[in-house]
């Protein structure tokens, strides 16, 4: 991950799948770690993308919607598993 152009690890933030995720944590730390040792460019990317919202939570959290006609919930949970310790 040296290597990549700081938009190349920017692209590569926003994870679809779990493999993925691992790719965009290791992105993500690149560019902390460019960022604290002075690469405005690599703050900036990681300030946008704090500010973009999340397309939808992706662990652990519990998403609930009313149905308007039947006034029931809907509650739909998303697990994960952890792995290690």
């Amino acid at each position: 991950m040296e290597n990549e152009s700081n938009y190349d690890l920017y692209t590569r933030l926003s994870p679809r799948c779990w493999s993925e995720a691992l790719v965009a944590k290791a992105a993500e730390n690149e560019l902390k770690h460019r960022a604290n040792r002075g690469d405005g460019e690599a703050r900036m990317l990681l300030e946008l993308h704090q500010l973009e919202p999340a397309a939808k939570p992706l662990f652990g959290h519990v998403a609930h919607a009313r149905h308007k006609k039947m006034r029931s919930y809907k509650y739909i949970y998303t697990l994960h598993l952890k792995f290690g310790n």
